[in-house]
């Protein structure tokens, strides 16, 4: 009897102690998921794993290729709110010509409150630059901006970078900069990103068989055309039709970064049938559907058009694209122009949306 006493109370017991190892198993838990879903520092939203979806009737702002003559533009790179993409976005300022300094302070600045999107980079108001004839930019910034107290990590300095290279590269006269603190060369710059070196400047090119795919972006109540380069799976040195045409057929499909993912731009009844590249110029002959494809939305229109051209002509080979329909130019406007002309590159994408009574 005795024995049966024994055992019975170490039974008892052990399923005590298994409840409270749950117990403590689970504050664990989530103390360790509290480390990683915390805010980054410096404040900005938490990391998501669930990308979100593509929403209904999202303001997309066509590219523009003219502008007014009291303006100037400028295109600066932000990001979405989990780091993971960088968003070029063109925005209008008073006619200027210090316009290397102003794309900066601009950067700097950070997005419009309604945009959706977040700073890429420190707040830094003071900045001296230094731009010879031969494209060297020699960008002077006060240590304390650059310095590891900013609280950015090393992710957050990447992205910090890639937003002011990104930026230095939409103005035609910067092909190299090289960073300072002080006046002097530094080792490194932000949290720890090598910096004794000058950086190379220069736009989003397709080649060696990869290539620039423009791929959508939303985030609050806007949608967005994003850069992604990817690898075509062609082998280093594909025909140019050959490789334009797979980034073409590329459109169609997510394209994902673990759990985040940029969407569609081309609906998949768009069919390419074929490409051909002749003194620059990209022929692109695309089905009948065309014509009709979201025909009660003009934004998803301008969208799939700006991202076919974008696309096209990031391949140097490429200054300006001809659309024809079952092998015929066609006069119609699709979006916010007509493709019955060669289309070149616009000059300014994501442009900020002009306040009422603008021009």
């Amino acid at each position: 009897m005795v024995r049966r006493i024994v055992v019975l109370l170490v039974i008892i017991a052990l399923f005590l102690a298994t409840g409270y190892l749950q117990d403590k198993s689970g504050a664990i838990a989530e103390k360790v998921r509290g480390l990683f879903t915390k805010a980054p520092a410096g404040g900005g939203p938490s990391k998501t794993t669930t990308p979100p979806k593509a929403p209904e009737g999202a303001l997309y702002e066509p590219s523009r290729w003219t502008k007014a003559d009291t303006e100037t533009m400028v295109t600066v790179y932000y990001r979405d709110a989990d780091a993971m993409y960088l968003v070029p976005v063109s925005r209008s300022v008073p006619k200027t010509l210090a316009i290397v300094k102003t794309a900066l302070l601009e950067l700097f600045k950070g997005p419009a409150k309604d945009s959706g999107l977040y700073p890429s980079t420190p707040n830094m108001e003071t900045v001296r630059l230094n731009l010879k004839t031969d494209g060297y930019l020699a960008m002077d910034l006060p240590e304390q901006s650059v310095a590891a107290s900013t609280g950015m990590g090393s992710a957050g300095s990447a992205v910090a970078m890639d937003a002011i290279i990104g930026t230095l590269a939409e103005i035609d006269a910067v092909k190299q900069v090289q960073f300072l603190t002080d006046g002097k060369v530094t080792p490194t710059i932000f949290h720890g990103v090598a910096a004794d070196r000058p950086f190379a400047v220069a736009p989003h090119r397709s080649e060696n068989g990869e290539a620039i795919l423009y791929m959508a972006l939303y985030a609050g109540k806007r949608a967005y055309l994003v850069p992604e380069r990817v690898n075509l799976g062609l082998g280093p040195t594909p025909a140019v039709p050959d490789a334009m045409r797979a980034a073409l057929e590329a459109l169609k499909k997510e394209v994902k970064r673990g759990d985040f993912q940029l969407y569609p731009t081309v609906p998949t009844d768009i069919q390419f049938k074929s490409v051909s590249v002749k003194d620059r110029v990209a022929t692109i002959d695309v089905n009948s559907k065309l014509l009709t494809v979201n025909a009660n939305d003009k934004a998803k229109q301008c969208m799939m058009l700006d991202a076919i051209i974008f696309t096209a002509t990031a391949f140097p080979q490429v200054g300006s694209v001809q659309i024809t329909v079952d092998g015929k130019v066609v006069d119609q406007a699709i979006g916010h122009v007509n493709i019955g002309k060669p289309l070149t590159r616009p000059k300014w994408i994501n442009p900020e949306p002009r306040p009422i009574g603008g021009q």
